[in-house]
């Protein structure tokens, strides 16, 4: 199983950068070797941003 720990690239985490609404949608997910971009857009603004999630250990299931 993986964990993940979540870093906010524009803002606090959960919450919108613009109006600090913790209700916003997630779209499209970019995985890349340790880390992951997700789009997101407010649901209350219309304000678009990015949450980054690191990955910050592996431990795989046999």
């Amino acid at each position: 199983m993986n964990r993940i720990k979540r870093v906010n690239t524009t803002s606090e985490c959960g919450k919108c950068p613009e109006c600090k609404s913790t209700e916003y949608s997630r779209h499209e997910q970019n995985w890349f070797e340790d880390c992951c971009t997700v789009e997101c857009e407010c649901n209350e603004c219309g304000f678009k941003f990015k949450e980054h999630f690191i990955l910050i250990e592996q431990e795989w299931k046999k």
